[in-house]
């Protein structure tokens, strides 16, 4: 418990943004006061669409504006394209927080209850309500979520999930014997780009992150997304975008694209965009139409 509290003490620089009409960010209440909670709002200009933005561990409610980041990237395609810009809301409930059920584990708490049923209407109150589709977007940790909303409400039309941290049927409780092993399988060691070590101790972090949540596999298993997609009979109604590099040091490459392919088993509409990188390598022509088309 004490290293998720070290995780989560603090987000730096809710800072009002400089430009345009962005409104100020400012602090959330969180389910847990040690876990700093922060939103941003980006109102959009002739586009009703709302796009929710989770970002990775250890991020913060400002990513989204970072300069240098991909979402710059994002906004200054849409602009160079004169696509019309959705509502962005980037939203934190803390530097490591994981969309849950109710758990043993010491976070178990259902943060995923406390999304859907307290924060969504919160926010969606203080912009006027959604009065066009809802979309989702988040890398890493926060398409890890991102996948949660997406497999388990109908809340969004379309769910953007980047570099999330999906093994090939290896579990977050899996021993270390089971991780060198789908290590030394991976395309991230086999593509020359990375070092063991590395890989091990990013799985390691993994794990350590999932155990605030879930207290063992048995649990995990309920928000697995590649159990969660093997058991689908029936298409989803929304449409996914997945990327993962393949030689990420996370080793996410393997399970996004069984994961794609599981979705797309069921006649789930998905755009899998493999990419020629580490974590979080980005196609931005590709993502920011499917943000707005």
């Amino acid at each position: 418990m004490k290293s998720f509290f070290l995780f989560s003490l603090f987000l730096a620089g809710l800072t009002s943004a400089q430009a345009g009409d962005i409104q100020p960010c400012e602090e959330m209440e969180t389910p847990l006061p040690q876990m700093k909670g922060g939103l941003c709002i980006y109102p959009g200009k002739e586009n009703a669409d709302v796009v929710y933005y989770f970002h990775g561990k250890d991020g913060d409610a400002t990513v989204w504006q970072n300069e240098g980041f991909w979402s710059q990237q994002i906004r200054d395609y849409w602009k160079d394209k004169g696509l019309n810009q959705p509502t962005v809301v980037s939203v934190s409930l803390g530097a490591v927080w994981l969309l849950a059920p109710k758990t043993s584990a010491p976070a178990g708490f259902g943060m995923i209850d406390y999304f859907v049923g307290k924060v969504m209407p919160e926010i969606e109150k203080k912009i006027g309500g959604v009065k066009g589709r809802r979309i989702l977007l988040g890398d890493s940790m926060g398409g890890f979520n991102a996948i949660q909303l997406g497999l388990k409400t109908e809340l969004f039309a379309k769910i953007a999930a980047l570099c999330a941290p999906i093994g090939a049927d290896l579990s977050p409780f899996a021993s270390d014997e089971a991780i060198e092993s789908y290590i030394r399988n991976s395309t991230a060691m086999r593509s020359g780009k990375q070092q063991y070590d590395t890989m091990f101790n990013s799985l390691k972090t993994v794990q350590m992150v999932v155990g605030f949540f879930w207290a063992n596999e048995e649990e995990f298993k309920g928000s697995d997304p590649l159990v969660l997609a093997r058991v689908l009979r029936a298409p989803r109604a929304s449409k996914f975008y997945l990327a993962a590099g393949f030689f990420d040091h996370y080793v996410t490459y393997e399970g996004n694209a069984a994961f794609a392919a599981a979705l797309k088993a069921s006649g789930t509409a998905v755009e899998w965009r493999p990419q020629w990188g580490d974590h979080c390598a980005v196609d931005v022509p590709s993502l920011a139409e499917f943000l707005v088309n």
